[in-house]
């Protein structure tokens, strides 16, 4: 990721399937591999080089992503198995997802249909769990004092920050206006108006 402010190489990232091969593999050691997918093919190729296999007939748990790909027989079918009782693992909650063309419908409203049906909700391992945070933290030696989380949305961004115990910044150049921010409980340490701000008030924080 090249921009303005920053120069971001693709190995000092992580997506949102870093939680899910973290979770994963731990139920790895519980013999628990077997999974049905609702993700692209980003998410399916990671996983599958960890060694878990897809399956669509009686899968260990149920894994639900974003999804360019959903069809309504693939949602009845992950919606028969979650009614069964088969554990319900969501990578993120995020509703949309911007693209250049506008949101388009994110994980989030996924779930959100897939509750309509089952009344089942997931188990969340991206924001707003602390879980990411503190996997970058350890994969490059930061402490909570010295990371920090952007975003532009208070229940999944600023929200994870919070639940990890380090600095939320909150940009109001995406989904949360000033009314949302209002109205909400959790509140982030900084907010700004765009990315452009971020390294001047991080330099006054110092």
């Amino acid at each position: 990721v090249e921009g303005r402010l920053l120069t971001i190489r693709g190995h000092r990232t992580l997506r949102d399937f870093a939680g899910a091969k973290w979770l994963l593999r731990d139920r790895r050691r519980g013999l628990v591999e077997r999974q049905i997918l609702l993700g692209n093919d980003v998410l399916r190729a990671e996983l599958s080089g960890m060694g878990l296999v897809f399956t669509e007939d009686d899968p260990d748990y149920v894994l639900v992503a974003f999804d360019t790909t959903l069809d309504y027989a693939k949602m009845c079918k992950v919606c028969d198995f979650i009614r069964a009782g088969k554990p319900y693992i969501a990578t993120h909650p995020d509703f949309v997802c911007p693209t250049e063309f506008g949101s388009v419908p994110d994980c989030g409203s996924v779930c959100d249909m897939i509750y309509n049906a089952t009344k089942k909700r997931p188990v969340v391992i991206g924001k707003p769990s602390p879980l990411m945070p503190q996997l970058a933290m350890e994969a490059y030696g930061v402490s909570v004092d010295e990371a920090c989380v952007v975003g532009d949305r208070i229940y999944t961004d600023v929200k994870s920050g919070l639940n990890a115990g380090i600095t939320s910044i909150l940009v109001l150049s995406g989904e949360t206006t000033q009314e949302i921010l209002d109205e909400s409980v959790d509140k982030p340490h900084i907010v700004l108006q765009d990315a452009g701000q971020i390294l001047a008030a991080l330099k006054e924080t110092v």
